[in-house]
């Protein structure tokens, strides 16, 4: 159901705001179904 949930999401925020939000949410969805993904995004959200 979560995964369904979070695609149901993905969906609706592109049609609304165009490809702007792909990547956040691809990066939401690795980050709660992908561990290792994890400390990848932390990496990118400080600069490194």
């Amino acid at each position: 159901m979560e995964k369904m949930g979070s695609i149901g999401l993905g969906k609706l925020a592109i049609g609304i705001s165009g490809n702007e939000n792909i990547d956040l949410i691809e990066a939401t969805f690795l980050w709660q179904h992908q561990p290792s993904a994890k400390a990848c995004m932390i990496d990118r959200n400080h600069g490194n």
